[in-house]
């Protein structure tokens, strides 16, 4: 194909002139009323002069009757979909310390999407949006490796689309929250891009977490007791308990904000009353530095648990307290 050839739609009566062909075999073509539209070449064929001047308009008349039914009524058949899966984010080399976030579209549907960062206070920071056609891919942002571990999550949500017959499946969401230790370990080609890069498949089959079995499992385990006659004894806790969530559940990365917090609030109060229980003078519940939330609420609780004689913030670091103490009356 060259820019000024006519050409028709394969799945449709429109032909226009190539005004425009990209390096994604995206081409992208004027059609009668002057609209310029974007079209993947594998769906446009090339009309040739001895074609037109042969059958002339005859030729598409003679298209549209294959189309027609008994009732003289159009219908057009469904295109036969061949991946209705395949969505991914890329993440390419730019020289030694970037990083360019790509999405990538490898199924036969229209992508509409939108990625945001996730920041305090359950608010988002757009980073992009757009469409992005069949086999083909957007390019997000670019980030440094030097700040990997500070990274905001990324939130990945997309509808698929066809001018063909096909199924309604709703809105896609997925969020991405990278560990170095896995997320270096990703390398491997990627489709449509066609080069090494670090790959995540974001529509694969991913396990469903719930947070409240998990936290229902977490309370049965944790109020396991000891026998001791015809009573039962509670376990006494360790002096230092780590409330950070990767610690309490397998697979995180799949809980929301709030399914998180739960956990970690059911296994603090659980582990205080087993400290209470068990006459012990003092524990220390380690929440980490974040964004002050899981403190607060620990904090929040202490201030109205009637056996708790006071509690203080400990294990200070540059960044602030990571742990807090509570003394047991």
């Amino acid at each position: 194909m060259n820019i000024g050839d006519r050409v028709r739609l394969m799945h449709d009566n429109q032909e226009g002139i190539i005004v425009h062909i990209t390096k994604n075999n995206i081409v992208e073509i004027e059609i009668e009323d002057g609209f310029v539209i974007p079209v993947a070449a594998r769906e446009v064929v090339v009309i040739s002069q001895e074609e037109n001047n042969y059958f002339g308009n005859d030729m598409a008349e003679e298209g549209n009757k294959q189309h027609k039914t008994k009732d003289d009524e159009f219908f057009v058949p469904a295109k036969p979909v061949s991946s209705a899966r395949g969505v991914f984010m890329a993440y390419t080399k730019l020289g030694h310390e970037i990083l360019e976030a790509i999405l990538i579209n490898n199924t036969d549907y229209t992508l509409v999407f939108s990625v945001s960062e996730e920041l305090e206070h359950h608010k988002h920071h757009g980073v992009s949006a757009g469409v992005i056609l069949p086999k083909n891919y957007q390019r997000i942002h670019k980030r440094s490796i030097r700040t990997f571990d500070e990274w905001p999550a990324l939130n990945v949500r997309y509808m698929m689309h066809s001018e063909d017959h096909f199924e309604e499946a709703g809105l896609f969401q997925r969020r991405l929250k990278f560990k170095a230790a896995n997320f270096f370990k990703t390398e491997k080609e990627a489709p449509v891009l066609n080069e090494s890069c670090y790959l995540v498949q974001i529509d694969q089959d991913v396990k469903t977490v719930d947070a409240i079995e998990i936290s229902e499992k977490l309370s049965q385990q944790q109020a396991k007791a000891t026998l001791a006659g015809d009573g039962l004894r509670v376990v006494r806790p360790a002096d230092k308990v780590d409330l950070h969530i990767e610690k309490l559940c397998d697979d995180p990365e799949f809980l929301k904000k709030e399914e998180m917090l739960e956990i970690q609030m059911t296994h603090f109060a659980k582990k205080l009353d087993d400290a209470i229980a068990t006459g012990m003078d003092e524990i220390i519940f380690v929440h980490g530095i974040g964004n002050g939330t899981l403190r607060n609420k620990i904090h929040k609780y202490l201030s109205k648990a009637s056996h708790v004689r006071f509690y203080e913030e400990t294990e200070k670091t540059r960044f602030g307290f990571a742990a807090t103490r509570v003394k047991i009356k």
